[in-house]
């Protein structure tokens, strides 16, 4: 697995790169706002709930298919259920 953030305006804020010695499997991706606009309308494509500037956790295939999508406020648990659930039924795990 494999954590990755994208901040909306393509910049790491102060507060963010703050965070990042404590989290150092985390990758951030940036580039121009234009870009990452680009890049979540392909998010808001598979996924029907998906609202610009909405924060939330997407699950996505080493093959790069949108898998699962989560609001900025879900329940962790939730999400462990269903990734068990994901991996049971697809044989890996």
């Amino acid at each position: 697995m494999q954590l990755v953030h994208v901040p909306l305006d393509g910049a790491v804020s102060e507060q963010l790169q703050a965070l990042l010695p404590e989290h150092p499997k985390l990758t951030v991706l940036t580039g121009r706002p234009h870009d990452v606009q680009n890049m979540w309308r392909q998010f808001a494509a598979a996924d029907p709930v998906a609202e610009p500037n909405r924060s939330g956790v997407y699950i996505v295939d080493p093959l790069g298919n949108l898998m699962m999508s989560y609001p900025g406020d879900f329940t962790p648990k939730q999400l462990i259920k269903d990734l068990q659930r994901l991996l049971y039924v697809s044989q890996i795990g």
